[in-house]
């Protein structure tokens, strides 16, 4: 976290920044939950609205994939998801392999 505040705020329009990175390993096993080919999950969040969180997403998921990860996206914001006025995916049919989304 160091090494990213120290670049922040570096940039010259920036006056000060609070950066906080955390890492969990799952406590539970995921492989019967669905998420057995999951090998990452990344929130973004923040308790206001308006900031950001899912151009964020949205950066971050195309940084990965241009570094060659397979990426997914669930926006879970009830009240607006901004995500399919953002972008379009090559197929946005649901698939189901039993009862779980494929």
């Amino acid at each position: 976290a160091a090494d990213c505040e120290r670049i922040v705020l570096g940039l010259p329009w920036i006056a000060q920044a609070q950066i906080t990175m955390t890492a969990q390993p799952s406590a539970m096993d995921t492989s019967t939950l669905g998420m057995a080919q999951v090998g990452a999950v990344i929130a973004v969040s923040s308790c206001k609205g308006g900031v950001g969180k899912s151009t964020t997403a949205v950066n971050l998921a195309y940084a990965l994939q241009s570094l060659g990860a397979t990426v997914g996206i669930f926006d879970a914001d009830v009240y607006g998801p901004s995500l399919p006025t953002m972008i379009k995916p090559d197929d946005d049919v649901v698939r189901f392999v039993g009862r779980q989304i494929a």
